[in-house]
């Protein structure tokens, strides 16, 4: 399911990430480990959007159904010696559009906890078809967006953050102060003398509606690069990232919106001209 657990440890978490067993329910467990649903993703093959489906295994199926009695069994609860010992899992997708193409997931289970092992293609190949997209608005910033993503997906919380506040100062604020410091009413010494929070204040109206409603997004990238450890910038990455993302998504909207406006009086002025020199 869509934003399960399970959903979330396959398609957004980092390798490595590990989560402990006595924290998590048994359908959870099985969920991870046999995960039966489908998988929307960009196809780095198809360079498209497309559904992964998982590839049935009788052999895995059996497995899965063995855990489910074993854990729900009160001698075999979930946190006795049943997640002791090491044991690799593997998940096996395809591609709806093409079946060649793959998805594979591999976990290991040790010491209670499950830990994120291997993938192919890897987290940053499958996230970015989410961020292409920003590559013409973003122009310079694209590739901090990019290395953003890359550093995320390698396990390197700290340095993800760091581009990440590249994006919001260098693009989004740079952008929005350009438009706004030849304005006639533009105190220029009060902005460059003002913190993050006043500056967003200053330009709000040049910037989208998504970043001035949160405000603390800056300070959270700041405190991740010079408080937070890297597991904790891991943790609240993808929040900072889709928050990125939507105020992207506002530029684009409010761009296509413009585009849409001009095209249709264009269009009217040429339909009324037409039928005045009738």
């Amino acid at each position: 399911m869509k934003d399960s657990l399970a959903y979330n440890f396959i398609i957004k978490d980092p390798l490595y990430k590990k989560i402990d067993i006595s924290s998590i329910s048994n359908s959870d467990i099985v969920d991870i480990l046999f995960y039966q649903g489908s998988i929307d993703s960009f196809c780095p093959e198809c360079n498209d959007l497309s559904i992964f489906t998982i590839n049935h295994d009788f052999q895995k199926e059996q497995h899965m159904i063995n855990l489910q009695m074993s854990i729900s069994s009160p001698k075999n609860h979930k946190s006795s010696k049943l997640f002791e010992y090491s044991e690799i899992y593997t998940l096996e997708f395809h591609c709806s559009r093409n079946k060649l193409h793959h998805l594979n997931i591999i976990y290991k289970v040790e010491k209670q906890t499950i830990s994120k092992i291997g993938q192919s293609p890897s987290l940053f190949e499958l996230q970015r078809g989410e961020f292409k997209k920003y590559k013409f608005i973003l122009g310079n910033s694209y590739n901090d967006l990019y290395n953003a993503v890359m550093f995320y997906s390698s396990h390197f919380g700290v340095a993800s953050f760091a581009h990440l506040r590249r994006i919001v100062e260098n693009y989004f604020l740079e952008k929005a102060y350009q438009k706004c410091k030849d304005l006639s009413d533009w105190d220029d010494r009060k902005y460059k003398e003002s913190r993050f929070s006043e500056k967003l204040s200053l330009l709000k109206d040049e910037l989208p509606e998504t970043l001035v409603e949160n405000q603390r997004l800056y300070s959270i990238i700041s405190k991740g690069i010079h408080e937070l450890n890297e597991d904790e910038c891991l943790l609240y990455f993808s929040a900072v990232k889709e928050c990125i993302f939507l105020s992207l998504d506002d530029i684009i909207e409010q761009n296509n919106r413009k585009k849409a406006k001009e095209n249709i009086k264009s269009e009217l002025s040429r339909i009324d001209n037409k039928i005045n020199n009738k």
